[in-house]
């Protein structure tokens, strides 16, 4: 069938064919400033709300579904969407808090990890997963994708690391952050060198991007493996000052320091927080706080005392046991959602329900240290 037999059968006009043109490259924002009555219809043709819609197409949902029809319900929706964002972002930090970072925790710890490395390795990888994923998406398709790094970067050192040094101020070391600041700025200004050159990004370029950071990976790697043999290169020199008659004394305390913070730097340190979390179910751990003022950094009276890890994880052992025993009456305990401390100090316990059995059911429980972060 011709072009012009199929106009003659379908009565089709030049008007129809500029439309159905207008209508595959429309934007779906476009759907925004259309009447109501309008919108479920554009919403279900127009093909960039198909093309950016992943798993829900919120614009059929409202449109088509709920019917909205004014300004007021719209808004209220906008209102509900929002709620739900904000419901969703609770959960990511309960199931962070409950689960990832104890796993994290146990994960360097096999792994031979300081603090430190895991901090650059593990822990950025999860960050950074979300926003790559993101980035690739069809909805950020004509994004500003630098400028969005850029500002993610900068609201987590500023606004991020802020908030964690106001609320848990812990000692940095000075030598690693200025390492950091300066691979940040060098990759920032390589990135940026490659997006005003003309033409395009090509494949060597993109491989330079990468290797950067490969190479930061290794003299974090590099730096770590040096502080563990410096670190055995003074405790001989420890031992042998402790040997002579007399010792030295400022030498050796000098020594004692390094050899202190060293060790501490060394090593995952996995605290007590059982205290903590009966303060903070009580709703107790406010007040401090409260005495030494709402815009004065809390410090706290005495730290968590340090988990032996490997004490505990063969203080239940016994040999003559089976390796199942009591494995589903453990996992079916690790399914009641109810903790029995938060339900008698706490009172909102029953909000946490339904989130804390989803999560134990989809996701790895650590308890190998219980009561220890």
């Amino acid at each position: 069938m011709g072009v012009h037999e199929k106009n003659l059968k379908y009565n089709l006009t030049e008007i129809d064919y500029e439309f159905h043109y207008f209508i595959k490259n429309m934007s779906c924002r476009a759907v925004m400033r259309l009447p109501y009555s309008y919108r479920c219809q554009m919403a279900k043709q127009v093909g960039d709300c198909k093309r950016i819609i992943n798993l829900f197409n919120y614009f059929r949902m409202m449109y088509c579904s709920i019917h909205i029809d004014n300004k007021t319900t719209e808004v209220l929706f906008m209102f509900l969407f929002s709620f739900i964002c904000v419901a969703f972002l609770w959960l990511m930090s309960f199931n962070i808090g409950a689960y990832f970072s104890p796993v994290l925790k146990i994960i360097s710890l096999k792994l031979h990890m300081n603090e430190y490395l895991a901090g650059v390795t593990l822990l950025a990888f999860g960050n950074c997963s979300p926003e790559i994923i993101a980035n690739l998406m069809p909805v950020r398709a004509d994004a500003p994708i630098f400028t969005i790094a850029v500002g993610n970067t900068l609201a987590i050192i500023l606004l991020s690391g802020g908030t964690v040094c106001f609320l848990r101020p812990f000692k940095m070391n000075g030598h690693c952050t200025l390492r950091d600041l300066l691979f940040l700025l060098l990759g920032v200004e390589v990135l940026r060198f490659v997006m005003i050159k003309e033409g395009v990004v090509t494949m060597c370029e993109a491989i330079v991007l990468f290797f950067i950071y490969v190479v930061y990976v290794v003299i974090n790697i590099a730096d770590v493996i040096i502080m563990r043999f410096y670190i055995k290169k003074l405790r001989k020199e420890v031992d042998h000052l402790g040997n002579l008659t007399p010792p030295p004394t400022k030498e050796l305390q000098a020594k004692l320091r390094t050899l202190t913070s060293l060790e501490v730097e060394n090593d995952i340190q996995i605290s007590d927080t059982t205290k903590y979390r009966r303060s903070r179910n009580s709703g107790n751990h406010f007040s401090d706080t409260t005495r030494t003022g709402y815009f004065v950094t809390p410090r706290p009276k005495e730290r968590p005392e340090q988990v032996d890890h490997e004490a505990n994880r063969t203080n239940l052992h016994n040999s003559e046991n089976s390796k199942n025993l009591l494995l589903f009456t453990e996992f079916l305990h690790s399914l009641n959602p109810i903790d029995g401390e938060a339900w008698q100090l706490g009172g909102q316990a029953w909000l946490e329900q339904a989130a804390q059995l989803h999560a134990d059911c989809d996701e790895p429980v650590c308890d190998h240290y219980p009561g220890a972060l």
